[in-house]
């Protein structure tokens, strides 16, 4: 009986050691590797460099009233946590942002930050919710000088279009990118950009229709 016993404890001890060695891997793996790389929008006002004077001289340039401005920093802390890889609290935060200032230019780019986000977590259904949100927000009461919300619904409209692609949806994804083209226009100010934009998005109209067509035999 007792042999029996020594041996059980050698193969819980063999087993605790295993574990221990996957928890410390898993959490040495996490600490040394980047955080996941997307393209998030951040406060133009806080990244820019120089003095706080500096930096309140930007926002009063563009209209920032303290209440946009809180709606911004809001927004970056959420940036800064999924820097530090901690993403569900990113996105929490985000989702916080674009509540409580859903009056604001702040809540746009949470909600974008958030479609970006969770389509690089693999996560298509819950982009796809917070940019169809997205679109249904009014025109932001407090709106400063920076990127506008047009940009925001464009970029949305397309990334929206990507997601029915995927999934074979090309009805409903050259009703995005046709949106994307005509109401939720581009905001570039360059006429050449501009002219590029629109022949890129109806190439894309083409394509997605030639799709449908063979979908359809």
């Amino acid at each position: 009986m007792r042999d029996v016993i020594c041996v059980l404890m050698k193969r819980i001890s063999i087993v605790r050691l295993f574990f221990a060695l996957a928890v410390i891997v898993a959490v040495a793996t996490n600490f040394l590797l980047p955080p996941l790389d997307i393209d998030l929008y951040s406060d133009f006002v806080t990244s820019t460099d120089g003095t706080a004077e500096d930096r309140a001289e930007y926002a009063k340039f563009l209209g920032r009233t303290d209440y946009s401005s809180k709606a911004w920093l809001d927004l970056e802390s959420g940036n800064q946590m999924w820097k530090r890889k901690k993403y569900q609290a990113a996105l929490d935060r985000w989702w916080r942002t674009s509540s409580t200032y859903k009056d604001t230019d702040a809540s746009y780019a949470a909600l974008s930050n958030i479609g970006e986000a969770q389509v690089k977590l693999g996560n298509r259904g819950e982009a796809l919710g917070a940019l169809q949100l997205l679109l249904l927000l009014p025109e932001p009461k407090f709106h400063d000088l920076g990127m506008p919300p047009q940009h925001y619904r464009h970029n949305a409209c397309l990334r929206i279009a990507d997601y029915y692609e995927t999934c074979g949806e090309y009805v409903s994804a050259e009703r995005f990118v046709f949106q994307a083209l005509t109401q939720d226009r581009t905001c570039e100010t360059c006429g050449v950009a501009a002219i590029s934009t629109e022949m890129g998005l109806n190439g894309r109209l083409d394509a997605l229709r030639q799709k449908k067509t063979e979908k359809r035999k």
